[in-house]
């Protein structure tokens, strides 16, 4: 009479698994944009821009506070307008780490992400002159790195928030704010 063989694990089932997982994953990951017909990345996400004058459409932003969201999604990262309007936005705790890291005058033994790209864009001979919050869509806020080349050609560079906000600490640079995008989610 035949033994039956060992009791294992169903290696196809588990494999197929992991490969929903993954795929499930990846969706979440993408923001579900091809699925609602958005794009999270312009098709063009650096461009040479004439100049960058924030007039009327933009506001500075100050960084106000970071604090943990109550839901746990993350950090809370509020920027303040001059005449107190508050704009939050959640973001990840990479991100608040770098953000506070650069607030409290924190110096690490080696380059950061942030610190990073700093470096390269003054290794260049480049200057990051501003950063904006330029929308929110599918609620996620776009930012935009205004970066003025050695030869005098100022390019716009799409950017998480979060990081704009982080690489505009160590520069030194303006961060502003387009005024729908403080209509739409600012709070008073």
């Amino acid at each position: 009479m035949d033994e039956p063989g060992p009791r294992g694990a169903p290696w196809g089932c588990i494999l197929a698994g992991g490969a929903l997982l993954l795929v499930f994953t990846g969706l979440i990951c993408s923001g579900f944009g091809w699925l609602f017909g958005t794009r999270m990345m312009p098709e063009e996400p650096i461009q040479t821009v004439s100049s960058f004058d924030p007039g009327d459409d933009f506001v500075v932003l100050t960084v106000k506070e970071l604090y943990p969201d109550p839901y746990g999604y993350g950090v809370t990262l509020e920027l303040q307008a001059p005449d107190g309007r508050i704009l939050p936005m959640i973001i990840g705790t990479a991100e608040a780490d770098a953000i506070t890291r650069e607030l409290d005058g924190l110096v690490m033994p080696r380059p950061m992400t942030h610190d990073l790209l700093q470096r390269v864009i003054e290794g260049l001979d480049a200057e990051l002159t501003a950063v904006t919050i330029r929308k929110l869509e599918d609620q996620a806020f776009h930012a935009a790195l205004y970066v003025e080349r050695a030869d005098g050609t100022l390019v716009q560079i799409d950017s998480r928030s979060s990081d704009a906000v982080a690489l505009a600490l160590r520069a030194a640079a303006p961060i502003y704010g387009d005024e729908d995008v403080l209509e739409d989610a600012g709070v008073r």
